[in-house]
């Protein structure tokens, strides 16, 4: 029973005329693969960041309808806007679900206080 203490040979898969590349070469893929994974995790962060903000906006949204409508109106647009960057974060559904219930606020808002009575009621 021969021991095998040396590491068994690299077979050599592909073509026999194809030459390796180079070390540097190797490295720059690499650090080039590291660099994209980077920017999409502090773009992942960033996505993931305003979907939380726009859940959060909508708890200060409602309540703002009776006491401030103008703001609520403000409040639910930013709202929306959160959510439309919330929509390549890991869970596009629930930013989806945010976008549609701030437009819907943002509308209710619009129809109830800026339609129906003058506006000098709503600032004031």
């Amino acid at each position: 029973m021969p021991e095998s203490s040396a590491p068994p040979p690299v077979i050599r898969v592909g073509s026999p005329f194809r030459i390796d590349p180079p070390v540097v070469r190797i490295r720059a893929e690499a650090a080039q693969r590291m660099r994209r994974q980077f920017e999409r995790g502090v773009m992942q962060f960033t996505y993931n960041g305003s979907l939380i903000a726009s859940a959060l906006v909508l708890g200060l949204a409602v309540p703002a309808i009776w006491g401030f409508p103008l703001g609520a109106a403000l409040i639910s647009g930013l709202g929306g806007f959160l959510a439309m960057f919330g929509l390549w974060a890991d869970y596009p559904r629930l930013a989806f679900g945010l976008l549609v219930v701030h437009v819907c606020l943002f509308v209710f808002i619009f129809m109830k206080n800026f339609l129906t009575e003058p506006m000098t009621a709503v600032i004031f």
